[in-house]
């Protein structure tokens, strides 16, 4: 399986597909797979080269016991290690949720290979919500593990999981993204949780300085990231939006063959 290294952590990604490199960040407690699982990037994979990989605090990626905390910047600067690891010279990022916060603040310093974003459940801020929210979540996984946890998410999917119970066959989405939960660990999504989800500023100085275009991608039973996303939308010079109806924040899961559509369209345009 493909690694690189980095001073403090060993890094676990996938190379998917050829054509146009497109590297890929997911959310919180979701790994690289969250984007493979549902039939994305089968999708995808036919006319892009898709790199996802598993941030720091989850899945296969290891980081060191004496390692920097698990902040944005740190996150961010993964993704230009990796750029540099597999020697692009020009490329395009996917990001979801949490993965979309590290992807701004990469496209923040303007890399001279970036070209375009695709944004799914975005915002710019780490802590997108009340500080209070983060806390519970990271406490919640510091005191449970899956066997308890996944009962607890069926019972009450608000705010990210409900509308896999919207979808035709519910079932199946729930052992995908129950699969790909399982690869982490609770204990180090704990602390992940309480190191990034930190800053509720949504950095709107450094979003007009993006040069890269973007494409933002909301969707209708997302609610709590639908502000966060506008705000990208509004203050991203060159972004354009899509919102999708009937869909929830799970986009790469619930809908993959739409949101594949989506971002081959604007990323081969």
């Amino acid at each position: 399986m493909p690694y690189f290294d980095r001073p403090d952590a060993r890094i676990f990604y996938q190379d998917l597909g050829a054509g146009r490199p497109v590297i890929a960040t997911h959310g919180f407690s979701e790994t690289s797979d969250y984007w493979t699982i549902g039939g994305f990037a089968d999708l995808a994979a036919r006319d892009l080269r898709l790199i996802p990989m598993d941030m720091r605090g989850h899945g296969r990626t290891r980081v060191q016991a004496d390692a920097r905390g698990f902040d944005a910047e740190t996150t961010a600067a993964d993704i230009s290690a990796l750029v540099a690891h597999l020697g692009l010279k020009s490329y395009d990022i996917l990001a979801h949720a949490t993965g979309s916060v590290v992807a701004l603040r990469h496209a923040m310093g303007n890399p001279p290979g970036l070209r375009r974003m695709v944004l799914t459940s975005a915002a710019s801020a780490t802590a997108m919500a009340e500080p209070e929210f983060f806390t519970r979540m990271s406490a919640f996984y510091a005191r449970h593990d899956w066997p308890d946890i996944f009962p607890r998410l069926r019972r009450s999917p608000e705010p990210f999981l409900n509308g896999l119970d919207r979808a035709v066959d519910p079932d199946r989405l729930w052992r995908a993204i129950e699969h790909v939960f399982a690869q982490c660990e609770p204990g180090q999504l704990s602390r992940f949780a309480l190191d990034f989800y930190d800053d509720p500023d949504p950095r709107l100085a450094a979003l007009r300085g993006i040069k890269a275009d973007c494409l933002v991608i909301s969707a209708e039973l997302d609610e709590m990231m639908l502000e966060p996303s506008d705000l990208i939308v509004n203050h991203v010079p060159k972004a354009t939006h899509v919102h999708l109806r009937g869909v929830g924040h799970m986009t790469a899961i619930e809908c993959p063959r739409e949101l594949a559509d989506l971002v081959v369209r604007f990323l081969t345009r």
